[in-house]
């Protein structure tokens, strides 16, 4: 499968180092991408983070045959997708608040702790933010904890995970800073944790 040709995120993330942003679950591949990837991202200031997206967006719909549709799922996460030739090419999927998890929730002040934590990551001349180690794991791990079943792809979060904690200290730390942050979604859910923390101590043979 080929890169697509069609963005270039260094255009867009060589502007955006003002705005206090991270890239979650980022691919190895970026600034490289596939058609129809998204790119899912944490910022503090949606409104304007989607508007400098748009502005520099703007040179590709006059110069190319593309078409940008932006819809707002509620206050707190916006999809920006840039679509050529009728084909989503890129989703930025912008967050404000954590992601709704049917089974797991996480703790509120998690999102302002990533944003907090955040680490620089060097792209050629510039530079772009992620989560710190952790964190990005804490994240990695509650995704495939709720899609595994439907979504075989989600593994490769838990091997993401399985190969930054292979020494003992970084694996206890994320487990500890892993049971900080997770709760049940509700009280119909609750009974759920302890089978989770059955499964992360198998996953993690402790």
């Amino acid at each position: 499968m080929q890169y697509s040709q069609n963005l270039k995120l260094n255009d867009f993330f060589s502007k955006l180092e003002k705005e206090n942003y991270t890239i979650v679950k980022l691919s190895d591949n970026f600034p490289n991408y596939f058609n129809g990837d998204d790119l899912d991202i944490f910022c503090e200031n949606i409104d304007s983070f989607s508007q400098k997206i748009l502005t520099i967006g703007n040179k590709y719909i006059k110069k190319n045959n593309c078409e940008v549709r932006i819809r707002q799922k509620n206050d707190t996460h916006y999809h920006i997708d840039f679509i050529f030739d009728k084909k989503l090419d890129l989703r930025f999927d912008l967050y404000n608040k954590l992601p709704s998890y049917k089974n797991l929730k996480l703790k509120n002040n998690l999102f302002g702790t990533i944003l907090k934590n955040k680490t620089k990551k060097q792209q050629d001349n510039y530079f772009i933010y992620v989560p710190s180690s952790n964190e990005e794991m804490i994240l990695r791990y509650v995704e495939f904890l709720e899609w595994f079943d439907k979504r075989p792809d989600k593994i490769k979060h838990l091997n993401f995970i399985l190969d930054n904690t292979s020494n003992p200290i970084t694996k206890e730390k994320f487990l500890i800073e892993l049971h900080n942050y997770i709760k049940p979604s509700s009280k119909k859910t609750e009974p759920i944790l302890p089978i989770i923390f059955q499964k992360i101590k198998k996953i993690f043979k402790l």
